[in-house]
């Protein structure tokens, strides 16, 4: 597989061991087994599939979710956000962002940017009774981003994951072929409440 290949002319330096530890180790690892745990942190990074053992080269995959500076070695590594006023390309940009960076905080920046732009109304729903009701539900939205970034072809395709956020509806393109195009009516019929679901789950 490819995320596990060794990156020649890389080490542990190239990681960023502090998220390593205060946010990955503890995603991955039931806190029982890490509080028993005396392996060496060299270890722990092997034993997740993030550097190769025997050399101690960071593998892509370590690159990619811990990485210092992950673009440097997977091109392809990035996110362009695009957010329009109007339904085409050729509306108003409203707000446009190349993420950079690991997995973790593209993740953070890109969820930040969704609860940003979701538009909440208040609708009446009989009595005295009002609703907020999102115009495209958070919890579907980091899922499909999630799949986006974490299935992607890293391999063959140096072209970045796109988020392009229309009026009417939001495209998500995955290199190595269209990841599809949501409409709010595809999301509402699908995740009618947001499920709760985060964007610290890896997939």
């Amino acid at each position: 597989m490819f995320d596990q290949h060794p990156v020649s002319g890389t080490n542990i330096a190239d990681l960023d061991l502090e998220l390593f530890r205060s946010t990955y180790l503890h995603a991955a690892v039931d806190p029982d087994v890490l509080a028993e745990n005396e392996r060496t942190l060299a270890q722990q990074l092997a034993s997740l599939g993030m550097i190769d053992p025997k050399s101690e080269e960071a593998r892509v995959l370590g690159l990619l979710v811990v990485g210092a500076d992950p673009s440097s070695v997977v091109p392809g590594f990035y996110v362009q956000f695009v957010r329009y006023e109007g339904s085409d390309e050729s509306s108003h940009v409203v707000d446009q962002e190349e993420l950079r960076g690991n997995l973790i905080g593209q993740l953070d920046v890109l969820g930040r940017l969704l609860t940003s732009n979701i538009r909440t109304s208040v609708e009446e729903v009989g009595g005295l009774r009002q609703e907020s009701r999102p115009d495209y539900p958070l919890a579907a939205l980091r899922e499909l981003v999630l799949n986006a970034l974490t299935h992607r072809d890293y391999e063959h395709f140096n072209a970045p994951v796109r988020l392009v956020w229309f009026d009417d509806r939001i495209e998500v393109s995955s290199p190595g072929g269209p990841f599809g195009v949501v409409t709010k009516q595809m999301l509402s019929a699908r995740w009618p409440e947001d499920g709760g679901l985060g964007l610290g789950q890896f997939g």
